[in-house]
């Protein structure tokens, strides 16, 4: 059902040489890889990253494990020795130990037997003999535990039915929160807060609404029915003229602006729920992105507008109406506009002329007491080559419980969340190690976040954007909102400023070993350093992505 080859996959001046070379019918194949695929050619994936000469690769009749000839273990390349590495590219472990050359590994039918060709016992030089060898199987690798094992086990405690989903409100949540504090402590990352790793905030768990929640047009008032208030409302009283505009979509890059020549300073904006049924907005990405209310609000509020009114009118002949959007927790409590969304019925007549509303929002919430774990990593570079500003890497490790309406899959039981977002934890904890041994060389200080209630909508990382620890201090108004560039130039910039974050969400399998990052477009820096960094890697990227989204 699989096959397992060794590939060269030359690039820059390696490529250059290769095809020199095959203008010659010669090879050099001095970087050889081992990669897997399925029997009919899909999901190819690499298996290993030694820059080595792989080859000869055989699988164990487990089907899990692959035997291989390489000279990863010699520095000269001349020494060839039979390895073995598990199909995720976990417990590489070397075979053989015998000077000169030993490959081709191959099993007997029933794996009691391994056959390889040798140098080793020669009546001359140059001989090479076949050899067979009992094979013993060992229950733990030789190999020492390395970033592989280490993720693969991160993501397995994670993801553990024990962990209960890691859902708001169960003792799997705090479980995972202690062992993230736990893991960063051991790994020498120090607590980046006054009184330790933990940032407690209150996610909220539910939302009412309140009696006094109200909706006037021209002065008729709305039955309670008819519309509903919107998570993220502001809770205050406004009065004021609407001024229609459309979808509500502004997307330079796609030529539309629906807010084009309308004055919405101080008013109401009326906006069509969803999105238009044509291009460019036919695509899944582009219904999330530019149909999200909250998405059409932070619009809205950036004309100028106090308040936002939705109303479902696709037009004649469009679909039946949706029912008004459930009340649920949103990551602002307060996104500083005033939100609700109308039935067609009492809302349709607000996308035509001028009208006068008066709404008031009023919202109780429930809550339950969460926590982010926050570590940081001090710069050890010479003061003379410190940089100034800091960097955030976050991951958030909270998921979705026994599941609810945000999960993909509805039968109810734990989610268990592994590359949503046990994986991401495991990436987190890995960069983590990583620059602890290397402190010497980091030129910035570095922030480490896991962040709790994200799934709730991105509670975590908003409460610390809102409550940054001591030496951090994040200024809101430092990038410019929609723009791939910052509002800040770099002499301006602090010691403690946040030059960058990265986010470690939902790092999944890899395919046909190409990495997808997103959020390339919300900074133009991002290219130059991406790129190199995966060619370095050996890894396909393809960057992209604005930044905009759920995470």
């Amino acid at each position: 059902t699989k096959l397992v080859w060794r590939a060269s996959r030359p690039h820059g001046d390696a490529l250059t040489d290769y095809q020199a070379l095959l203008a010659k019918r010669l090879v050099r194949p001095t970087k050889l890889e081992i990669y897997v695929a399925n029997a009919d050619g899909s999901d190819a994936r690499q298996v290993t990253y030694l820059d080595a000469a792989s080859f000869a690769p055989f699988f164990h009749p487990s089907g899990k494990r692959i035997l291989f000839s390489s000279n990863v273990g010699d520095p000269q390349g001349r020494e060839f020795d039979i390895w073995a590495i598990d199909t995720d590219g976990s417990n590489l472990e070397r075979i053989t130990w015998s000077a000169g050359f030993d490959g081709f590994p191959m099993f007997s039918p029933d794996g009691t037997l391994l056959a390889f060709s040798s140098n080793r016992n020669q009546a001359r030089e140059g001989d090479t003999n076949v050899f067979v060898a009992r094979w013993v199987e060992r229950t733990a690798s030789l190999a020492p535990s390395g970033a592989a094992e280490r993720f693969r086990d991160a993501v397995a405690w994670l993801a553990d039915d024990a962990r209960e989903g890691r859902g708001i409100g169960t003792a799997g949540l705090e479980a995972s929160g202690a062992w993230i504090e736990d893991q960063l402590r051991a790994a020498g990352v120090e607590p980046g807060l006054a009184d330790g790793f933990r940032g407690p905030f209150e996610v909220t768990t539910s939302v009412e609404r309140g009696q006094n929640t109200v909706l006037r047009i021209d002065g008729a008032l709305t039955k309670a029915d008819d519309f509903t208030p919107l998570a993220f409302s502001a809770q205050r009283s406004i009065e004021a003229q609407t001024v229609a505009v459309g979808w509500g979509i502004t997307a330079p890059d796609l030529g539309v602006d629906d807010y084009r020549g309308k004055k919405v300073k101080g008013k109401v904006a009326v906006v069509r729920r969803f999105v238009p049924d044509a291009t460019p907005f036919d695509t899944d990405e582009a219904k999330r992105r530019y149909g999200d209310l909250q998405y059409k609000a932070f619009v809205a509020r950036q004309h100028g507008a106090i308040g936002m009114i939705v109303v479902d009118a696709p037009g004649e002949g469009g679909p039946a109406e949706a029912d008004l959007p459930a009340l649920r927790p949103s990551a602002e409590a307060d996104s500083g506009i005033v939100a609700v969304v109308a039935k067609r019925a009492v809302g349709e007549t607000l996308l035509a002329g001028k009208h006068t509303v008066a709404v008031n929002v009023t919202l109780t919430p429930r809550r339950s007491g969460v926590w982010n774990v926050v570590g940081r990593i001090r710069a050890g570079a010479a003061a003379s080559d410190r940089l100034p500003g800091a960097l955030v890497i976050g991951a958030h490790y909270d998921h979705l419980g026994m599941g609810g309406p945000d999960a993909l899959d509805v039968e109810p039981g734990i989610h268990n969340g592994a590359d949503d977002n046990a994986s991401g934890v495991a990436a987190l904890l890995e960069v983590a190690r990583s620059l602890v041994e290397r402190t010497a060389l980091l030129r910035r200080d570095v922030w480490i976040v896991a962040f709790s209630g994200e799934e709730s909508g991105v509670l975590g990382s908003t409460d610390f954007i809102a409550r940054p620890p001591p030496g951090l201090p994040i200024a809101e108004l430092r990038t410019r909102v929609g723009t791939a560039s910052m509002a800040i130039r770099p002499e301006e910039l602090t010691a403690d400023d946040v030059v960058a974050m990265l986010n470690m969400d939902m790092v999944g399998r890899m395919r046909e070993n190409r990495l997808s990052v997103l959020g390339g477009e919300s900074a133009t820096e991002w290219a130059s350093l991406v790129d190199p960094s995966c060619a370095a890697a050996r890894v396909g990227c393809e960057l992209g992505g604005s930044g905009y989204g759920p995470s």
